[in-house]
């Protein structure tokens, strides 16, 4: 398969990137204004917090998906096999959320709405919920466990596998709120999916790799 050129393949890695983190940012600071909010841990984050949280998702589902898209372009041939990889699962990942958010933001905001409430999506169990689980929970670990993969034998500091791994490693740890019946646990995979990665995005961004 056809590859961009590498000066291309920078350009569009560094922009993707930087947009995955701003939106990352804004994710993660409505999503404390929203868990400011709440009377327990175990209630769904409410509206207007949860619709930002939801337009947000629907806005980093492009930047995520060209991020990992530039990936088998920067590294050694020998490992293009992973970054492809690592490029299926955010995609995966990334629509099924995007798509799902979008449905709650449309559909789940009209009278009878049924299961796709958007007030009663995020109370476990619920098949919305179960959605979420699978994208972010399920998917999305391959996808910084192969990055990390397709970025050996390339000069990059130490940490930006550690916080891929970490990420890989928290988000599926987000498990363990649905396996247990105990959600606040998912809060795991929230630490690794908004904050590891786009923290392992950023220290890879510095990097001389990109840099160049």
């Amino acid at each position: 398969m056809a590859l961009l050129p590498v000066a291309d393949t920078h350009v569009l890695a560094r922009k993707a990137g930087w947009a995955v983190l701003i939106v990352q940012a804004l994710y993660v600071l409505v999503l404390l204004m929203g868990l400011s909010q709440l009377p327990d841990l175990d209630s769904p984050i409410a509206d207007p917090w949860f619709a930002g949280m939801e337009v947000l998702i629907v806005l980093l589902a492009p930047a995520v998906i060209l991020f990992f898209a530039a990936v088998p372009g920067l590294v050694l041939r020998q490992n293009r096999a992973w970054a492809w990889l690592a490029c299926a699962a955010a995609s995966l990942c990334l629509m099924l959320s995007a798509g799902l958010h979008l449905v709650l933001l449309t559909l789940g905001r009209t009278e009878g709405a049924g299961v796709w409430s958007a007030q009663g999506a995020f109370v476990w169990p619920s098949l919305p919920y179960l959605v979420d689980i699978i994208a972010w929970d399920s998917v999305f670990p391959l996808a910084p466990a192969a990055l990390a993969l397709a970025l050996r034998g390339m000069r990059l500091p130490p940490v930006v596998a550690l916080l891929l791994w970490l990420s890989a490693g928290l988000s599926l740890a987000g498990l363990l709120g649905p396996i247990t019946g105990q959600m606040p646990l998912r809060n795991l995979g929230i630490v690794g999916y908004a904050l590891c990665f786009p923290m392992a995005v950023y220290a890879l961004l510095r990097s001389t790799t990109l840099r160049a």
